[in-house]
């Protein structure tokens, strides 16, 4: 978590530097984009009365967005960043029992260029924001939400023009946050109050520029 703190600050505080020359920017523009990932996530739940559970699954996602091209190197928008995942829990005295869980982020994003040669970029990126969702236990019919709580995301892009305005995209990055559960829908007591999430996304897109 703290490396990824740092990376974010250290990409915000580079933008900010370079703001002069990117306001005087003359070929700046929009982008939208989205695409389908798949995800490896690590869940750690704690609090509460039992030991803590690690339990690490995978599963789709899809994210989309917008950004604005300051100038040939930088760029700033916002994201949606969405993923879901099935897997199984074992507590000490407790049946096996199958699970969902949901998140979706909404995060400021700034994207740096740092390469592009003839019809293909690769891009560095860095976001923050809100990460909040839910989890489902299948047999019991219970959920519980996941409160909204500050994650942080960094990874890179690399994209390929198919026309003027449409170019394909592939995409890795990391993510992490650490987030409070609400108290359960049904009397069954949930034996833990807080989860902590990270893991790494890889996936394709399309970007459309005007």
């Amino acid at each position: 978590m703290r490396f990824v703190k740092v990376i974010v600050l250290a990409v915000t505080l580079l933008a900010v530097a370079a703001w002069p020359s990117m306001v005087q920017a003359a070929d700046s523009k929009f982008e939208f984009y989205g695409g389908v990932t798949h995800n490896t996530i690590n869940l750690k739940y704690s609090g509460g009365e039992s030991p803590s559970l690690d339990q690490s699954t995978s599963g789709v996602g899809w994210h989309v967005g917008g950004r604005y091209w300051f100038n040939d190197r930088f760029a700033a928008g916002l994201m949606v960043d969405s993923f879901g995942f099935k897997f199984s829990n074992e507590y000490s005295g407790v049946p096996k029992e199958e699970s969902e869980i949901s998140a979706t982020g909404y995060l400021a994003v700034v994207d740096y260029q740092v390469a592009a040669q003839d019809n293909w970029r690769a891009l560095l990126e860095a976001g923050v924001g809100s990460y909040s969702g839910r989890t489902n236990k299948v047999v019991l019919l219970d959920e519980q939400k996941i409160k909204s709580a500050v994650g942080f995301l960094v990874g890179a892009r690399l994209d390929a023009e198919l026309t003027e305005h449409l170019s394909l995209e592939a995409v890795v990055n990391y993510r992490s946050f650490s987030a409070d559960l609400d108290k359960p829908s049904t009397p069954y007591p949930d034996p833990y109050t807080k989860v902590d999430a990270n893991g790494f996304a890889i996936g394709v897109g399309l970007v459309y520029s005007f």
